[in-house]
């Protein structure tokens, strides 16, 4: 229908008011069916009390008439409320009250652009109560599923009139609920300035890139219509908030704002195709997204994603500036120019910004206690102002000031002084200054701002262009725990007696085992961890346990073997530390550590060590191997906290409740050690950090072998909650003992995470997943974060691929400790086993404490978890897993788990695949080298393909693997073509013509392997 105004309404009534009546005479005037009414129907007299009676003598007047309609909505009666509207709109044509009245009618009818227009109507017959209005036609808007029209109206309200604080509080409302939180916080930063922001706009500046709202259940991708109802931005933030960043950049690709190019919506999505590794959309998205988008701060930070990518660092730090400059306070972009800085080698920088993430971070745990205490208490705001304005972030310190200060009811000097600081902050020299503040100092002329994003053209193939040869299928995984079975009955204690929840820091770590042949059978032994007391002072009351190998079951020797250790023991180690062709055993303790000598005859003695080895930190885990390029084995040392406060008793409340359980971070961080071989059976120790600059963290995991191909080892540490060290020995010539040490994790990518940030690091798994003869990294972290897939290319450096992988979402809910790479089918790929478990029993707040094992395959690119059957006892229950090493405990060619629990008995889980594929197993000795040949590169090829392998010591989470490298060969026929070595010393070997189905030792420089017998 087409709408024309008349002219003819009595007493030259205004436009505005006379469209106001036609909208509502010709909206109201059909039915709800769309059927007119007629004339009596629709035009009552203003003094009848019902519908259908004749005009009375004496109109009511203007107040009576609104009473009698306003009980007419009430009484929902609503004919009648629309005839009495009407007349009183003849009567009273300039009246908003009745306008707006009829705006409800409208609303409920549907009719939503006429109630908007009768609202439009009211504003202007009512210029006192304009902005009142126009709101509440923005919310009519809003209400109606058309927020973005609502949004419109509002800010074209506060361009006219920016002094409207309830406008721009229920503008930020609405840009928060859809998701839309760059905007919602410039207008909040807008209020702190005028002294107007309420403490949960503020909470929002604190976590700036969040849903605000969250969801109660997850929404489908597909349901499409659904997400734009309620607002596809708001669903893609928080399912990217809970590491679905693939379905997250779903449902912004097929939401409406995506097809209509919205700024903000394009900025997001960019960045999510960056995080979750779409680089071919990415670059395809860089041709669509309008210019529009560079006003937000996810603009910036996927630009930045992309130059890391392409290895320009310093190209991503000046975008990544830029997200930092409209986001002053979003924690991802810290870490991620932080990243960028130190793999460009801008040391200083990224020390400054590595303190600013804290700071950040200790914002985001103050915002925490504020807003979630029971009663307000402005202690923390004190704290907090001082952060932000150290921050260059006055005015949102101010405006925490200022909830305090009126919550507390101050005297009015106190709001006085709060305004005069805020006047302060138009000065340009302070704003300059603030700037300069947020960005850390960084002078950003040192760094190319402008780049184009070209198609890619590196030569080095991507995840996308890999062709990786196609394994044989897999077979269906059967693994069961035979622990019990074969003697091995042990139960790990973290305490005299068992503690199960409020754990302090030390008694969640558990404790480790190590696979080793100490008696040279040809048998794997398993040496057990044990703790049991109460430290840094007490003596365990069980001791560590040594369980020797009969063949088909075990006997502890630990008594015989004198082998025992009552320290509370974490980490362990085994290597040859005398190069007499036996294995010795490192224990790390939470006190002092044992370096136990083997006698060769079933006996160990005990090795005293250095001054330096005397100095007891709290050790984690432990490796042995030559790390200072002399070809003698060295003993890295990986520390997790050195605070005496680790030992103090959980602080309980008056309810009976923690008052707080322990954080890695609430401690002060430890510095790792190495102890260097002289050479005479005697050590130097060592405190690794970069030159003579120590680089304290918390490590838990750590993995020595050659990462680089370059000869010689690198030390890779897992740290909790901060970034992961690579360490580098920079040798001085002629004097390995002066050795001192280059962390290049930064600059090969393995320091942070894929999102740019550290992460709960701890179990370590190395393999060569994509078979491009380089070693990749798999790391587990703590429960909702992606663990690491470091996948290294042919330059040496390192992309966290879990995304590509398929990794993200089968490993975010869990909360991983120990992890190897296992061929278990020998079909050639190679897989990934994971211990899983929490560190506290939470299941009051509906996070599981236990967790299951998992086995995942690779098929393809992607990782694909296991259904595994043989033990529904242990694989389909949850457990506390904590170390996991790999053995053949039964000699058969199959890859077996051997799993130590916070809990429950020791578990070895014995691989009972009904595999048809080939394999081969070596056993590696150095002469010229390092005997154990920690660092070796050995290389199979066979049938037109090439597999690779690395010797390597520490294995990740407390644990040290069985001393063999076990290559799964798939359907080969006949014998292995060529095996090449090349030795940690540099020196290379080859063997061709090796049979399959057996276990080789192969000594350098001796031309034929030796078969070692497997009965």
């Amino acid at each position: 229908m087409t709408r024309t105004l008349s002219s003819g309404f009595p007493g030259g009534v205004l436009p505005a008011v006379a469209a106001a009546l036609v909208t509502f005479v010709l909206a109201s005037g059909c039915d709800r069916s769309g059927q007119s009414k007629s004339p009596d129907e629709s035009h009552d007299s203003v003094g009848s009390g019902g519908g259908g009676t004749k005009p009375g003598p004496n109109p009511i007047s203007r107040s009576a008439s609104l009473s009698q309609i306003r009980q007419f909505i009430s009484t929902g009666r609503r004919d009648e409320a629309q005839a009495s509207i009407q007349r009183h709109l003849l009567q009273f044509p300039d009246d908003p009250n009745a306008m707006v009245l009829a705006s409800g009618l409208l609303k409920t009818d549907g009719l939503i652009d006429d109630a908007v227009a009768m609202l439009e109507s009211a504003a202007n017959a009512d210029p006192g109560q304009k902005a009142k209005w126009r709101r509440q036609a923005a919310a009519v808007l809003y209400d109606a599923g058309r927020p973005l029209e609502a949004i419109a109206r509002l800010e074209s309200m506060l361009a006219e009139q920016p002094e409207l604080d309830d406008v721009r509080h229920e503008l930020v409302a609405m840009l928060n609920g859809r998701g839309f939180r760059f905007d919602a916080n410039r207008h909040v930063r807008q209020l702190c300035r005028r002294g107007q922001a309420r403490l949960d706009e503020l909470q929002g500046l604190m976590f700036p890139t969040r849903s605000f709202t969250g969801l109660s259940e997850k929404p489908s991708v597909d349901e499409v219509d659904l997400n734009d109802r309620i607002g596809a931005l708001n669903v893609a933030r928080a399912m990217y908030g809970e590491g679905d960043v693939i379905e997250a950049a779903q449902v912004l690709t097929t939401s409406q704002l995506v097809k209509e190019k919205h700024p903000a919506a394009m900025a997001f999505l960019g960045q999510l195709l960056i995080e979750s590794q779409q680089f071919d959309r990415f670059e395809s998205w860089v041709q669509q997204v309008p210019e529009a988008s560079q006003r937000y701060p996810a603009y910036w930070m996927a630009r930045g994603g992309w130059a890391v990518h392409q290895r320009k660092f310093d190209v991503a730090v000046a975008q990544f500036a830029e997200a930092i400059r409209r986001e002053p306070g979003d924690l991802a972009a810290i870490d991620r120019i932080t990243q960028a800085l130190a793999a460009g080698g801008h040391v200083e920088d990224q020390a400054r910004f590595r303190r600013r993430g804290v700071l950040v971070d200790r914002l985001m745990t103050l915002t925490r206690d504020v807003v979630g205490a029971s009663q307000f208490d402005p202690t923390p705001i004190e704290e907090m102002s001082t952060l932000l304005t150290d921050s260059g972030q006055p005015a949102v310190a101010l405006a925490w000031y200022r909830i305090a200060v009126t919550r507390m009811g101050s005297p009015p000097a106190a709001i006085d002084q709060l305004n005069n600081a805020i006047r302060m902050l138009d000065d340009q020299e302070f704003r300059g200054d603030n700037l300069q503040k947020q960005l850390c100092g960084l002078d950003l002329k040192r760094f190319p701002s402008g780049f184009e994003i070209a198609k890619s053209v590196s030569d080095e193939p991507t995840l996308e262009s890999i062709v990786v040869n196609e394994f044989p299928q897999t077979i269906e995984p059967v693994f069961s725990n035979v622990a019990s079975e074969v003697g091995l009955d042990f139960t790990f204690y973290n305490g005299r007696v068992q503690v199960k929840r409020e754990m302090r820091l030390f008694e969640q770590l558990g404790a480790g085992v190590a696979c080793l042949d100490f008696d040279l059978d040809g048998r794997v032994d398993f040496y057990l961890g044990q703790a049991s007391c109460e430290p840094p002072d007490g003596r365990g009351s069980r001791p560590n346990v040594m369980s020797r190998s009969l063949g088909k079951h075990f006997v502890a020797v630990t008594d015989s073997a004198h082998c025992d250790d009552r320290g509370y023991t974490c980490g362990i180690t085994a290597g040859d530390w005398n190069q007499d062709g036996f294995p010795d055993l490192v224990v790390g303790n939470l006190t002092r550590n044992s370096l136990l000598i083997n006698q060769g005859d079933g006996t160990f003695v005990m090795h005293h060590g250095d001054a330096v080895w005397n100095k007891p930190l709290v050790t984690t885990s432990l490796a042995m191997g030559d790390v200072d390029r002399d070809q003698l084995p060295d003993i890295v040392e990986v520390n997790y906290v050195d605070d005496a406060r680790l030992y103090e008793p959980i602080e309980f409340g008056a309810d009976g409740k923690p008052v707080r359980l322990p954080a890695p971070l609430d401690f002060r961080p430890s510095v790792d050690r190495v102890f260097l071989s002289v050479g005479d059976g005697s050590m130097a120790g060592r405190r690794l950090g970069n030159g003579n600059e120590l680089t304290p963290a918390t490590g838990l995991g750590v993995v020595v072998t050659d990462l680089d191909g370059q000869n010689g080892n690198e030390i890779f540490v897992a740290n909790d909650r901060l970034a992961n060290h690579l360490w580098e020995p920079q040798v001085s010539s002629g004097r390995p003992i002066e050795t001192t040490w280059r962390d290049t994790a930064p600059a090969r990518g393995i320091a942070f995470g894929a999102g740019g940030t550290p992460q709960g690091c701890m179990g370590i798994a190395v393999g060569d997943f994509d078979q491009n003869g380089r070693m990749d990294l798999h790391v587990t972290n703590f429960e909702n974060e992606w663990n690491n897939q470091y996948m290294q290319d042919a330059n040496g450096f390192f992309d966290d691929l879990v995304v590509s992988f398929g990794l993200d979402q089968v490993t975010y809910s869990m909360l991983g400790f120990g992890t190897q790479a296992i061929d278990y089918d020998n079909n050639l790929a190679v897989d990934l086993v994971i211990g899983n478990g929490n560190v506290e029993d939470y299941t009051a707040l509906g996070r599981p404490f236990q967790m299951p094992t998992m086995l995942l395959t690779l098929v393809g690119t992607k990782f694909v978890r296991m259904n595994v059957e043989g033990d529904a006892n242990f694989w389909e229950r949850p457990h506390l897993s904590r170390a996991l090493a790999t053995c053949d405990w039964n000699n058969d060619g199959r890859m077996d788990v051997a799993v130590t629990d916070l809990i429950e008995p020791f578990a070895l889980l014995e691989n009972r695949t009904p595999t048809k594929y080939r394999w081969v197993q070596l056993k590696m000795v150095g002469t010229t080298a390092e005997r154990d040949a920690i660092g070796a590169t050995v290389t199979l090829s066979f049938g037109g393909r090439k597999i690779t392998k690395v010797v390597q010591s520490g294995d990740g989470y407390m644990c040290k693997n069985q001393a063999i490298l076990c290559f799964g060969l798939g359907p080969l026929k006949g014998d292995i073509d060529r095996i090449d070595v090349r030795w940690p010393d540099g020196s290379e070997q080859s063997w061709t013509g090796v049979p399959t189905g057996r276990r080789w030792l192969m000594i350098q420089s001796v031309s034929e392997p030796f078969e070692l017998d497997l009965r």
